[in-house]
This record gives structure tokens, sequence and C-alpha cells, in this order.
């Protein structure tokens, strides 16, 4: 009992100096849950929109960040009366439109924490990464807590007002719910700043199992995938061909993990494959080549989109970061001042602004496909015309302009009316009105499109005397027997249990695309003689029929096979 005493003497005594240390932040605080109970409890709450009450977290951060700044001096003063703009805005006609945006977002989610981090004004990188560490256990810690004690108290009540029969009294579900923003919006918050005030003078060491998850569980993962990166620019070097274009967003969660474990290394006494992190500017130039040229390929031929914009911006962070640690004075301060400039301009210089670069570039590509495919007449209306089965040359290009066509049409209502579309919108089978192939996905197609050739039912197969040995049957088949199977990417087959042949998936499309002089394009409409000459693979000792066979386009040069089912196999 004498240590639960303690615990409340001591929990008390830590509020105190919240209070006093942290009064701005204390006061929206506790303005903003009543409110917020206000509006849960009133029947008509027309003080002002009820979204306008997230403008409260947005200042009550801008206060932290300017007490933590300005500290005694003479700023003070306007940590005092950082409140005062809040009258105003609640009542701004605008402020509803404006919390719904992605600029908001961007602000409270990404510009104040970096804000939070550099207000510190701390150039040591230890003592850096020590501060970020602060801030990331206290609000993980904070969160956690309050949900726990108001899970426990949810539970007390309602299990109390069953026990004695006042669960359906109204005054239990009021309760119930007006107990949840006290909770995460005053408990939370106030325990969060009481753990920076309690944390903020001690060193803080990752615990044994941080030190064991950091050195042997995420350290050899990026290793071997660094391995991993570098094995794929040799093939491609190899193969003479582009990286596809999701290899940059892979590259980039890669240098963000990396980025993030290094930072976490810097509270750790033991370390391991210090040679690795040592050199990470070298290690890392291979992945943000890779993750350059995978970007500038998917742009190039799919244009710019809202998430694209963030991924470019992401490299530039990466870059940085590359740039940065390559120097010995390098700092953690440098890199996420960086980056705040680089957010703070998408989010507030217009011409920077991602939603409007992506509609300029779908409009672009749009109005280029249009024209070129005659979707598009002199006065820059659609065409609504039914495309003829020989245009399935240009299904991608065709899959290309419906994507472009829905995402501005989206987010531009009059976009819609300039083309003449009826109701001011795009129908939304308007791809299969038009279009006399299937398309389940404009964007899919568009990325990766698969074209599958099957063997025509009923066609004959053309016998030939240098194959004499036939076998049926061939496509399953167990250890030490005769049959053709496709996996892993190779194409093997059998004799008796003896490898006759094994081939690439690359090397098997290839092969057959050069026999049968056909282009990727003219795999979705084979008449019965092409798709047979296709389908007939002939080498020195094996003929294989296919029953079908799936055709991947990885990128604008090369394809692979993404599956193969065999109808007959024969052998000289």
């Amino acid at each position: 009992m004498s240590k639960l005493t303690d615990y409340w003497i001591e929990l008390r005594r830590g509020l105190v100096r919240v209070v006093r240390r942290y009064p701005a932040e204390t006061a929206l605080q506790t303005v903003l849950t009543a409110l917020f109970v206000w509006w849960t409890e009133a029947e008509a709450f027309s003080l002002f929109p009820a979204q306008c009450l997230w403008i409260f977290p947005l200042f009550s951060l801008g206060a932290l960040i300017l007490n933590t700044w300005a500290g005694r001096g003479p700023w003070r003063i306007v940590y005092y009366v950082i409140w005062a703009p809040l009258v105003p805005l609640l009542f701004w006609r605008g402020l509803p439109a404006w919390v719904a945006t992605e600029q908001f977002a961007l602000t409270l989610g990404v510009l104040v924490p970096l804000a939070l981090l550099l207000c510190r004004r701390v150039r040591d990188n230890r003592h850096f990464a020590a501060n970020l560490l602060l801030y990331l256990r206290a609000a993980v810690v904070s969160l956690l807590f309050a949900n726990i004690a108001l899970g426990l108290f949810e539970a007390t009540l309602w299990s109390a007002a069953y026990i004695f029969g006042f669960d359906e009294m109204r005054w239990v579900e009021h309760l119930a719910v007006d107990v949840v923003p006290v909770a995460e919006f005053l408990a939370a918050p106030m325990l969060f700043l009481l753990l920076l005030d309690r944390w903020e003078q001690a060193a803080f060491r990752m615990a044994r199992i941080g030190e064991v998850v950091i050195n042997w569980i995420f350290t050899p993962a990026l290793v071997v995938y660094a391995l991993l990166l570098h094995a794929y620019v040799i093939k491609i070097l190899i193969a003479v061909s582009l990286p596809r274009g999701g290899v940059a967003y892979m590259v980039f969660g890669f240098i963000l993990t990396a980025f993030v474990v290094r930072v976490l290394r810097e509270s750790v006494e033991k370390r391991v494959a210090e040679w690795f992190y040592a050199r990470f500017s070298f290690v890392m130039l291979v992945p943000i080549l890779l993750f350059w040229v995978g970007a500038a390929r998917r742009v190039g031929e799919y244009g710019l989109t809202v998430p694209r914009v963030y991924l470019l911006v992401c490299g530039c962070v990466m870059t940085l970061a590359v740039i940065i640690f390559s120097l010995r004075s390098g700092r953690y301060s440098w890199l996420f001042a960086s980056a705040f400039v680089l957010f703070a301009a998408v989010a507030y210089v217009p011409a920077l602004s991602p939603a409007r670069i992506g509609m300029r570039s779908q409009r672009a590509r749009f109005e280029r496909l249009g024209r070129e495919l005659g979707m598009l007449d002199a006065e820059g209306r659609f065409v609504r015309r039914r495309v003829p089965l020989s245009d399935s040359v240009r299904r991608a290009d065709y899959a290309d302009l419906f994507s472009a066509m829905r995402y501005v049409g989206r987010r531009d209502t009059a976009f819609c009316t300039s083309l003449g579309l009826e109701g001011g919108s795009i129908p939304w089978n308007l791809e299969s009105e038009l279009l006399p192939w299937n398309v389940d996905s404009a964007e899919t197609v568009a990325v990766d499109p698969i074209a599958t050739v099957e063997l025509p039912q009923n066609c004959p197969i053309p016998q030939t005397d240098a194959y004499p040995n036939l076998y049926a049957n061939v496509d399953h088949w167990r250890s030490g027997e005769t049959g053709v199977r496709f996996a892993s990417d190779t194409l093997c087959v059998m004799l008796d249990g003896w490898p006759l042949l094994l081939l690439s998936g690359e090397e098997l499309v290839r092969r057959q695309m050069e026999l049968a002089e056909l282009t990727f394009e003219q795999l979705f409409s084979l008449d019965e003689e092409q798709a047979m000459r296709f389908l007939d693979y002939r080498g020195e000792q094996v003929r294989v029929v296919f029953r079908d066979l799936k055709v991947e386009r990885r990128d604008s040069v090369s394809y692979g096979c993404a599956g193969a089912a065999a109808e007959l196999l024969m052998t000289r």
C-alpha cells in the first residue's frame, strides 16, 4: 500500500511539473477535450464544424516546438499567446476543407514531427538519435498506458452496469463515450509530456532484446538484401536491359529500413557489421542508382501521379542521405532539415504541389495518347467510337489512355465536361463498351500485361519424322519418369529421369517469338496457324508442343514466361 501511495505522489508531482513547464500545451489539450465531450453530448454543436477540432493538435505541437526552442529567452512571450490565432481560425469557413486536405495531413504528420526534432538544435549524431528515440518511446508508452487504462475503465464500467442492472441507463452509455476523448486527447498527451520531462536527462540505452534484433536480425537481412540488389544490377547489365519500374519501391523500402537501423544503432553498446555501416554511402550508391533508373522508367512510361511525386521527393531525401553520410562530418540534423525544406516546398509551393503535377502529367499523357489513337477530335472532345479488333496491337496504349482519363476525371469535374461526356462523368463501363477485348484493370494492363497463348481446339498438330518418339500426358510426372515441367522460371524436359533440356523462361519466350516472327502485342490476337507455330518448340533433341504459354512483359525490351503447360513431347 505504501508503494502505491508513493507512486501516486510521484505521479501527482510529475503532473504538477508538466503543468508548470508546459502550460500552453496543457491548456490547449484541456480545451480540446472539453469541446470534444461537448460535441458528443450536445444535440446540435453550432459553434463551428466538428472537423475544426483537429486544428488543436497542430497548435499543441506547435506550442511544444516553440517551448523547446525558445526556452526562457525573449521568444517566451510568443509561446504564451500561440493560442491566439485559434479563435479566428475556428470560425474560418475554409478550415474544414483545409483540415481534410493532403496539405494539412503532410503538415501534421511530417513537418511538425521533423520540426519537433530540429527545434532542439542538436548537432551530435548520438545525441540527435537519442532525442528521436526519446520522442518515439514517450509516444508509444503514453498511448499504450492511456489505452490500457481506457480499456480497463470501460470493462469495469460495463461489468458493474451489467451486474447491478443499470446497463440500460443512458448515463452509462454517455460516460463510456465521454471517457474516450479524456483518455486520447488529455491523458495520453499529459503522460507524453510527463515522460519527456522525466526521461529528458536520462541516457537512453537499447535493451538486450533490442540489441539482438538490430544486430542479428535486421543487420544480416540488410546485408543480404544489399547483395541481392547488387546481383540484380549485374543481371541487367549482362542482359542489357533496364530495371523494372517496381524496383524503385523496393529500393526505397530497403534504404529507409537501413537508415532507421543505422539511427537505432546509436543506442546499442555492442555493434556488429561495423564495416557495412561504415561504408553506408558506398553500399547505398548502387541501390540509389537503381531507384532513379526505375523511377525514371516508371514515370516515363506511365506519367506522374501523387504517390510517384512523393516517391521522387523521398528519393531526393535518400540521395541527400547518401551524400551527407559520405562526409565524415555528416549530421542527422542536416538530413532532417533538408527533408523539412523539401516537404514544406511540396506542401506550400503551388507549382510543386503533387496534385497539380500529377494532373498536368496525366492530362498531357491522355491528350497525347488520345490524338495518337484517334480518340480525340480537333476540338479536344472525346470520340466515342468502337475500337476495331485490329487495334489490339496497341492494347497497352489504350489501357494507358483510359487509366489517365479516369485519373484526371476523378479529380476534375470540368475535365469530363470539356470532353463532351454526357452527365459530366466517365461511365463505369466505358472500356468494355469501346474495346473489343477484356480489360480487368487498366492500371494492371498498363504495368504488367500477361499474354496467354492457348493451343487451338481440334487443330491438327503438324507431324515430322525428325522426332519419331511420341509421349503424351507429360505435364504430370514423378522423379525417374519422362515429362515436361516449368518451375522456378526454368523449362525442364526429362527422359527416364535424365534431363534432356534445361531452358530459362526468358530464353524460351524470346526464341519462340523470334521463330514465329511475332511481337508481344500480336500475342493477344493470333490465328490458329500463328498460335500453333508459337507453341511448337523444336530443339536438337526434343520437340515440345505446349497446351498454353504465358508471356509476361517485364519492360519495354524484355519478356519472360509466367507459366507453361505441355501437351506433347517428342524426341529423336
